[in-house]
């Protein structure tokens, strides 16, 4: 497909274009989120789709906002992430954890014999193809 096929491109819109400008300017930070400086024109028309949380609130009932893309923000919100309640929580599971060392030789064992009937059926496999 051709790269310029339609009339409407990423980042040329008047928004993007505003934007691009408020933040050479100063009036955002660099990833283009409000700070200090930002007009309060701009917070409450832009509804910034990465933040759910701020563009459903920002946005208002659908169809006071002069921004007609922010309608969209008041009817699709993502879940907000679960906080963890404990330190433990944080922490990524492991396969085997809390596995006594009995159990862990065990399955060491295991493990180290099918290596081992792998290894000796491959060797076999060898043999019978040198032989043919």
């Amino acid at each position: 497909m051709e790269r310029d096929l339609y009339p409407r491109r990423w980042g040329l819109g008047a928004m993007a274009l505003e934007k691009k400008k408020m933040k050479q300017a100063g009036m955002l930070d660099k990833y283009g989120r409000t700070n200090e400086k930002t007009p309060a024109k701009w917070k409450s028309d832009y509804v910034d789709y990465r933040d759910s949380e701020t563009s459903a609130t920002t946005a208002g009932p659908v169809g006071e906002t002069a921004n007609a893309n922010a309608t969209v923000a008041t009817t699709t919100s993502a879940p907000a992430p679960k906080a963890a309640s404990t330190e433990g929580e944080t922490k990524k599971r492991k396969k085997h954890d809390g596995e006594t060392p009995e159990e862990r030789a065990e399955r060491k064992r295991r493990k180290s014999e099918k290596k081992a009937k792998k290894e000796a059926k491959k060797a076999k496999d060898d043999d019978d193809e040198d032989s043919e």
